[in-house]
């Protein structure tokens, strides 16, 4: 019985492995957002067959301090289903913390990518629309959740072990008599033919006669034998979400009936309907693989001839067998197409008060709180708006769906800022709905979205009473790998005595709100480009009144000297390179970030668009190189001259140069 060390499990328990990775962009439009992408591997040899993503907030909206002002109890939470978001603000002003100043925003956590279920036979995200072959598929009817009565010679679904599904004939036998049926979730199941009735996910009373799904559309298993795990008429045909309060509270009330596949008639089967996508099946399951600019082979970097590459396929990060190779693919094709997943969406939300009334250590208790249709909130939210501010916190989850073994299960979740411009709730909460469809537009653009031109390499040389900056042509170059044009417009030369350029940054919007940073200097091309960018329809909400500048056609320089400083100080200018936007197309100016940090040990790191500088008189007895100096040219054609400048005479090393 003695196993050797080098054999055993290194990991234990129920074998899951999480990879977080967050990412933030300092374009315009989203900036005030977060992204949050969870991997969840499941490494065992054990298939969940119901499994809950769930995440808990502790509100406390309104700190500027480690100090204990008891900020966290004037704070309140709810949820759009919609939007696939939950938010928490603060009740009215911070009352509680005498160091806020003004108004307070709002932080949601929003849904981008939930899990995915592609074996339940159910268009839990609602795309099939989108697809011609699910166009055609069923919606959920209310009469689709009435009990069916099985009879002798009826066609029902049994599902293997793998989802796989096959039609099954119920043979006739004498009325009484059994009949016994395998299907997955089930060691074995007996029907009597004529007597057997059959329901899943329909409405039932409990004790108290109010209206709940009938609890078996949370048992992984397919009750009726129709092909469906889990349909349920709450989530699936009429979304009515209650408190679990006596009574409960109706939240909300719509009907939105989704598809689902016919297993029988064969409508909907086909992996292209967008019913069961999935993201591992090496398909374009929503056909927006372009082969003239995604056939880039499966590392998905264009002219390095690997697998794939200009073969006219769409070419997988998964192999012939399954395989995660390790690489991601082409564009636009499973794990690089974030709407290859056919996502359930916010699917239970519980705000518990106080923050403390609540036993994580109890799992019975966390599961049911995480089940699919579960939403509670306490007494002072009502409407789906505060009555007061209390000590809460709460969970949120998306569930259920299978984690099978050796599979792996992608979330993206965005931190979405808003509000705290003034005004009521409505607006706070219209300001971080806003945000949201933000922040949904770059998912569904699978993160990409035009970028600025690659960053310029600044170099600052410190003079009497000046300081002279000259960068290279980088920018000028660049090519947005989304538009996949050249579209840089010109540069702007920021300037400030704050390393977080903070005393520049006072450009606003129409609320206000600082937007943009205050420009030293300006340089475009002189292409007709120039003036305000004009940004219309959905944009230009967006944008709320705020307006970037792009130019007069000025004409592109690579050095500027200011002579408006003092010897002494401290400098920090950023040379930024902007593109000229599309205006036609709905798309921002974007420019590149400027990023200094500064160590309390006095070390700074910085970009290379960044320099520092501390302008001073020279040594005594300097002789400056000469400069202006005309070139002899040893033939000519013209009947011009040329001249050199002397930038940065600290590169000069007493070598010749030749033009």
């Amino acid at each position: 019985g003695f196993v050797p060390d080098s054999t055993r499990p290194v990991r234990k328990g129920a074998s899951l492995q999480m990879r977080v990775r967050g990412m933030q962009w300092a374009q315009f439009l989203a900036k005030d957002n977060i992204f949050w992408l969870y991997e969840i591997t499941n490494t065992g040899t054990t298939t969940y067959d119901r499994a809950v993503f769930g995440m808990l907030v502790g509100t406390y909206v309104g700190v500027t301090s480690t100090e204990d002002y008891q900020e966290y109890a004037d704070d309140w939470s709810f949820f759009n289903i919609d939007s696939n978001i939950t938010y928490s603000g603060d009740f009215g002003r911070a009352t509680n913390n005498p160091l806020w100043v003004g108004r307070i925003g709002m932080v949601g956590y929003a849904f981008l990518e939930s899990p995915g279920n592609p074996f339940d036979g159910i268009d839990n995200d609602g795309d099939a629309g989108s697809s011609a072959f699910g166009l055609s598929a069923q919606q959920f009817t209310a009469s689709r959740f009435d009990s069916t009565l099985i009879t002798s010679g009826m066609q029902i679904v049994l599902i293997q072990n793998n989802y796989g599904r096959s039609v099954y004939t119920v043979p006739t036998v004498a009325l009484g008599d059994s009949v016994r049926i395998a299907t997955r979730g089930r060691d074995s199941v007996w029907i009597k033919p004529g007597i057997t009735k059959v329901a899943e996910g329909n409405i039932i009373k409990d004790i108290g006669n109010n209206d709940i799904v009938n609890p078996n559309a949370y048992d992984g298993v397919d009750n009726d034998f129709d092909g469906l795990i889990d349909e349920n008429y709450f989530l699936h045909y009429n979304q009515r979400k209650y408190t679990r309060t006596v009574p409960p509270v109706k939240l909300f009330d719509i009907t939105r009936p989704v598809r689902y596949i016919n297993y029988v008639a064969g409508i909907g089967t086909n992996p292209l309907s967008m019913i069961d996508e999935r993201r591992d099946d090496r398909l374009d399951n929503n056909g927006n693989w372009n082969l003239a600019k995604d056939d880039l082979g499966r590392d998905g970097i264009a002219n390095t001839g690997d697998a794939g590459e200009g073969d006219g396929l769409p070419t997988s990060g998964y192999d012939a067998l399954g395989n995660d190779t390790g690489l991601p693919g082409e564009p636009h094709v499973d794990k690089t197409d974030v709407n290859e997943s056919d996502q359930i969406g916010l699917t239970s939300f519980f705000y518990f008060t106080p923050a403390n009334n609540f036993s994580y250590a109890d799992d019975e208790e966390l599961w049911r709180s995480l089940a699919p249709g579960y939403f509670d909130v306490p007494n002072t939210i009502q409407d789906g708006r505060p009555q007061a501010g209390v000590d809460g916190d709460f969970m949120y989850g998306s569930g259920h769906f299978p984690l099978r073994a050796k599979s792996t299960e992608r979330f993206s979740l965005a931190l979405v800022y808003g509000g705290g411009k003034g005004g009521s709730v409505e607006a706070d909460i219209s300001d971080l709905l806003k945000n949201k469809q933000t922040v949904q537009k770059i998912y569904d653009a699978n993160y990409q979205f035009p970028q600025p031109p690659e960053k310029p390499t600044v170099r600052a040389v410190p003079g009497d009473r000046q300081v002279t900056l000259y960068w290279d042509r980088t920018a000028e170059q660049s090519i947005d790998p989304v538009l996949n044009i050249k579209d840089f417009e010109g540069y702007k030369i920021y300037k400030s005595t704050d390393p977080n350029f903070s005393d520049i940054f006072t450009i606003t919007d129409g609320s206000g709100s600082p937007q943009g940073y205050r420009p030293l200097e300006q340089f475009d091309l002189n292409n007709g480009v120039k003036g305000l960018f004009r940004a219309t329809g959905e944009l230009f909400d967006a944008a709320a009144g705020y307006a970037y500048y792009l130019g007069d056609d000025r004409g592109i320089q690579h050095t500027f000297v200011d002579k408006e400083v003092e010897n002494g100080r401290t400098y920090y200018y950023a040379v930024v390179a902007y593109d000229r936007g599309d205006e036609f197309i709905g798309i921002f100016p974007s420019e590149n970030t400027k990023f200094v940090s500064i160590f309390p040990s006095g070390e700074v790191i910085h970009d290379v668009n960044v320099a520092l500088v501390r302008p001073n008189a020279q040594a005594a007895g300097y002789i400056k190189a000469p400069d202006g100096v005309p070139l002899t040219h040893l033939t000519k054609y013209g009947t011009g001259s040329v001249r050199y400048q002397l930038v940065d005479p600290s590169r000069i090393n007493g070598r010749s140069y030749r033009l």
